[in-house]
């Protein structure tokens, strides 16, 4: 056990992370092939940390579903996406591919404020803004939020959609800050929660 947890460790240790300040998530979403973008049934989503590698398969329609509790598993970890007939993908490594640097997002229930050393921009419920890498690759981000009577400051979904087609949705209550930058996504809410992530992610052939 102790060997197997050591393994675990340096693995997540060396690879991109994502990293989330609170005691519960759920991950949802769907996976694609890259080229016919038909879904993928089959392919397994990993969640894996030095405590554990959680994984599900997804369904005849490519999508999957996972809980995971504990704020230890939510202090470093890694998503991946793997099938045996595609090329394995990292998704926190993917949204690196995106930023120059460091992407720092501070979410309210009215508005996101996207900065990068290349871009910055402030848009609100329903609009989107545009970044762009020094080698061209392209990512938008789109913001919704919701006023709810279970929480005084709402709903709020931060939507990253990458040039490639794979995408990440933030969704959670609140205020928050995503930040971006040398292979670790990390997210804060300022309030005990359960958020959401929601991911579409497209695998290449073998």
């Amino acid at each position: 056990m102790r060997l197997a947890a050591l393994l675990l460790l340096l693995v997540v240790s060396a690879r991109a992370q994502f990293r989330v300040n609170q005691e519960a998530i759920e991950f949802y979403g769907q996976v694609y092939d890259a080229k016919t973008k038909e879904p993928i049934p089959e392919a397994v989503f990993h969640f894996r940390s030095e405590y554990s590698d959680k994984k599900v398969k997804t369904d005849a329609d490519g999508y999957f579903r996972l809980d995971v509790s504990g704020a230890e598993e939510l202090r470093s970890f890694l998503l991946l996406f793997s099938h045996p007939d595609y090329r394995e993908k990292d998704f926190s490594a993917t949204l690196n591919d995106y930023v120059d640097g460091k992407t720092k997002i501070k979410l309210t229930a009215s508005s996101a404020d996207v900065k990068n050393k290349r871009y910055k921009f402030l848009i609100s419920c329903g609009e989107s803004g545009q970044g762009i890498t020094r080698s061209g690759l392209k990512s938008l981000f789109k913001f919704g939020c919701q006023k709810s009577d279970l929480s005084a400051e709402g709903k709020t979904e931060l939507e990253m959609i990458l040039q490639s087609g794979n995408s990440i949705k933030f969704i959670g209550s609140g205020s928050a800050e995503i930040e971006i930058e040398s292979g670790t996504t990390q997210v804060r809410y300022a309030q005990k929660q359960t958020p959401k992530i929601e991911i579409q992610a497209y695998l290449f052939p073998r």
